[in-house]
């Protein structure tokens, strides 16, 4: 379990440092004291655009293993590096009052009991089970995108027509090794 959180910080740490990169280019921050302010926001849009541009790069042929997936998230941080405009208004936030401060640890408890939560949870919602891992697994296990498997009669209740960026975000979790009871929490890291 221990390995499996471990495993699945790295793989969110590449993509907050894609995002820190993205939102740099976007004028999101310029100084590393800045990007604290905007944390959230780099983590968010590393995973999305990791999602979206993985899909591209399945359908294209590539089995985004861990090299790949490496170079992706390489590519997306070095969008920023040139960057040394003024910061927008992304990136500019007044320091937190108290009550900010307040929110944020009454927020801050249920989050992590559902952490909590999520590490011990089974693999038991239909979309999970039924939809999201079984194709993350089979992104794995047949090296990319297969349209033998992924678009086959005998997979139709799998939804071809679903969009491939959950299985995408977790088939680079279980590269890393991350078991499927772990993988729910990437979703509390979201």
């Amino acid at each position: 379990m221990i390995g499996d959180a471990l495993a699945l910080l790295l793989v969110n740490g590449c993509l907050f440092v894609a995002g820190a990169g993205l939102t740099r280019a976007l004028g999101g921050w310029r100084r590393p004291r800045e990007l604290a302010a905007i944390a959230a926001t780099s983590l968010l849009l590393g995973t999305a655009v990791f999602g979206v541009t993985a899909q591209l790069l399945y359908v294209l042929g590539l089995s985004l293993a861990a090299p790949q997936f490496f170079a992706l998230c390489a590519l997306l941080a070095a969008t920023g590096a040139r960057c040394n405009g003024p910061v927008t208004a992304l990136g500019r936030q007044l320091p937190p009052t108290r009550l900010e401060w307040l929110a944020a640890a009454l927020l801050g408890l249920p989050l992590l009991l559902l952490a909590l939560n999520a590490v011990h949870q089974p693999l038991a919602s239909w979309d999970a089970w039924a939809q999201w891992t079984p194709k993350a697994l089979a992104l794995v296990e047949l090296d990319g995108l297969d349209s033998a498997v992924f678009a086959s009669p005998a997979y139709a209740d799998w939804h071809p027509d679903y969009p491939l960026l959950v299985p995408a975000l977790e088939a680079a979790a279980f590269r890393f090794g991350v078991g499927v009871q772990t993988i729910h929490l990437q979703f509390v890291l979201i």
